[in-house]
């Protein structure tokens, strides 16, 4: 989930499952949260936890492949 503040010129990234912020969010995965930059002279925080970036199962992966 990506959210941002336009007058503290900051953005956030959370996980998916994490709480709704208040004001503007938009639901990325994983790639598209992983390649995206701010505007010079905003500031990145990434709050993911990094067990919960994959949103998907790799295709060929097995039920016992996924923990």
């Amino acid at each position: 989930m990506l959210s941002f503040s336009y007058d503290d010129r900051q953005v956030w990234l959370d996980d998916l499952s994490s709480p709704d912020e208040e004001g503007p969010a938009i639901a990325l995965c994983t790639a598209h949260s992983d390649s995206r930059t701010v505007p010079v002279g905003w500031e990145l925080t990434d709050r993911r936890r990094v067990n919960d970036r994959h949103l998907f199962i790799p295709v060929g992966a097995s039920n016992t492949d996924v923990a």
